[in-house]
């Protein structure tokens, strides 16, 4: 895959294929990625239980909550109100699975189903909500993995204590609007590298998992 090809890729799956070998050492990523994938599709989403079940997968992911308590999540889940093939389901259902890459297959593939649903009856607005679903899962892959055709490192003197509690908090909060803040904080400690400073300003989409402020936290 070229340089180009990477930046401008509109289907997940081909991304996975070329990228998902590494997953072993990029288990979370992956995971995190599932979640997201669902997430695109729950913006305007109120009900608790299916923001709950969304939290829980990511609350995986991360390390916070072992096996038992999101396998107990999903038997709850499975015995409520839940549609058993919604998108909130689907995250936690991928996130169980062993392989991490397989989990963001399944949950894009599920998301992209949603978004069908939700488009079923509008034949003329389908194509094009699909399409941009897909567009918009690259974007996330993107975000989380960076550039795998031009991996960047981090100088650990870019690390002061200002950047990482503020890549801390915009992580824990979800604060994504701070990243160009994050960009002076890391100016000021002498980074002055594109990649880092441009992903941190521009458009996004961003979520957990987002390459630099994984790399600023040193998680994998």
């Amino acid at each position: 895959m070229t340089e180009d090809t990477y930046l401008n890729c509109s289907d997940l799956d081909e991304l996975l294929a070329e990228f998902g070998t590494d997953h072993l050492n990029h288990r979370r990523k992956f995971r995190l990625l599932a979640v997201a994938c669902c997430q695109l599709i729950a913006g305007k989403v109120t009900d608790a239980a299916h923001k709950h079940a969304l939290t829980v997968a990511e609350s995986f992911a991360d390390g916070l909550i072992g096996l038992e308590e999101l396998r107990r999540v999903r038997s709850t889940a499975f015995n409520s109100d839940f549609n058993q093939s919604s998108y909130a389901l689907a995250a936690i259902r991928a996130t169980l699975r062993d392989s991490p890459v397989a989990a963001a297959r399944e949950a894009a593939h599920q998301a992209i189903q949603e978004v069908w649903k939700r488009v079923k009856g509008r034949w003329q607005t389908a194509p094009d909500r699909k399409s941009e679903a897909k567009r918009q899962q690259c974007a996330l892959f993107r975000d989380i993995f960076g550039h795998p055709l031009r991996p960047v490192s981090l100088d650990p003197r870019w690390r002061t204590a200002d950047a990482v509690e503020l890549a801390r908090t915009i992580y824990e909060e979800r604060a994504f609007d701070r990243l160009p803040i994050l960009a002076d904080a890391l100016m000021d400690s002498g980074c002055a590298h594109e990649q880092i400073l441009g992903h941190c300003r521009g458009d996004g989409p961003h979520v957990r998992g987002c390459w630099v402020v994984d790399m600023v936290l040193g998680r994998e």
